[in-house]
């Protein structure tokens, strides 16, 4: 039966798409039948998971290792048919809307066992509390989710993004992960190639602070399976 893991802010621009292919991408790797139910009306990650590769490339990857599925018409509706699917999967990824007044982020965390909320260090989603209220109230109404932690995205150098996540780590209200999504062209890169930043390089910085997020993620859920698959076109 698989373990969900909801991936969802109010605020758009934070890497909630980014995280929940690239996590997704780095655990199907790994050997996790991995699924990403996209509940965003844009469609991104389904597109993401279309785009094959310029052959002229010749890469070894062909195509984007875990399986995504959208489901964003149904709204609220989508519980059944996750449900439905989760005993076919290790990992269910459930990507919302950047919006918490959506349905989509509500109904996903009344069946998820984690969820995580990307933020980029700034001054405004520092300032930004609905995330937080709805985290708050899922952890109050389902039992079953382990926790809802905040996630540093799109990370880059400087005081003041030191300074924001420096008041992130001393907020009680507030579950930081160790892991962190830095500012780094290999994700962008593989994105437009329909891929995830380990079938590009297992070594680059992405690739590494992908491979410790999935760490940290499928520690947290209890899945302790690490099975390095390798298929045929896919690493």
């Amino acid at each position: 039966m698989a373990k969900i893991l909801t991936v969802f802010n109010q605020k758009g621009g934070c890497g909630k798409t980014m995280t929940a292919m690239q996590l997704a991408g780095t655990c199907a790797m790994r050997g996790y039948s991995t699924l990403v139910v996209d509940m965003d009306s844009q469609g991104t990650a389904l597109v993401w998971s279309t785009v094959k590769p310029d052959p002229q490339l010749r890469l070894k990857a062909t195509g984007f290792p875990a399986k995504v599925e959208s489901f964003a018409p149904l709204g609220r509706g989508m519980v059944r048919p996750v449900a439905e699917l989760a005993p076919l999967y290790d990992l269910i990824i459930i990507d919302t809307p950047p919006a918490v007044a959506s349905e989509a982020p509500w109904a996903a965390l009344q069946i998820s066992d984690l969820a995580l909320i990307p933020f980029v260090p700034t001054a405004a989603d520092m300032w930004a509390k609905e995330a937080r209220v709805l985290a708050r109230k899922a952890m109050e109404q389902n039992p079953d989710i382990r926790g809802v932690h905040h996630l540093p995205s799109m990370v880059r150098r400087g005081n003041t993004i030191t300074g924001v996540l420096d008041q992130f780590r001393s907020d009680p209200e507030v579950s930081l992960l160790s892991s962190m999504v830095s500012l780094l062209n290999a994700y962008l890169d593989s994105q437009m190639l329909g891929l995830c930043v380990g079938q590009l390089s297992s070594s680059s910085t992405a690739a590494k602070e992908m491979s410790a997020l999935s760490d940290e993620v499928l520690g947290l859920l209890g899945l302790t399976k690490s099975v390095e698959v390798k298929r045929k076109g896919k690493r």
